[in-house]
């Protein structure tokens, strides 16, 4: 059992990141406590902006921040094209699916209330808005 609850903890940590990831882009500051798009602001390269990179290689804006060029604008174009595009939903699908890794092998345990609320919190994962 020990084995099952590290398996969930593991796969529950990297959704709630995930989904950490797409809230700062389309969370707003009142709802993050922080400005929208502070992890690019950081420097921090998080799943969406990975994605950005990926679709877009010659040119988009966060290739240009990372080459230390218009920072505030460029923030607020990957912002915008992150908004405008498939990958909030495609995020949010592998949150999504690392949630279902996460509470695949519960029932490997008693069924009792906490088997049940660790299967809420990973549906509260997905659904936060902050």
């Amino acid at each position: 059992s020990i084995e099952v609850l590290k398996g969930y903890g593991y796969n529950l940590g990297v959704a709630f990141q995930i989904v950490d990831d797409i809230l700062d882009f389309i969370g707003t500051e009142e709802e993050l406590g922080k400005p929208v798009g502070s992890d690019l602001a950081q420097g921090t390269l998080t799943l969406p902006a990975m994605l950005v990179l990926e679709r877009y290689p010659e040119d988009n804006p966060v290739k240009r921040l990372f080459q230390n060029r218009d920072k505030q604008e460029n923030i607020e174009l990957a912002i915008e094209l992150i908004r405008n595009s498939s990958i909030v939903q495609e995020c949010y699908g592998i949150a999504s699916d690392y949630c279902s890794k996460a509470c695949h092998n519960l029932s490997l345990l008693p069924d009792k209330p906490s088997r049940q609320a660790l299967i809420q919190l990973a549906d509260y994962v997905i659904r936060r808005k902050k």
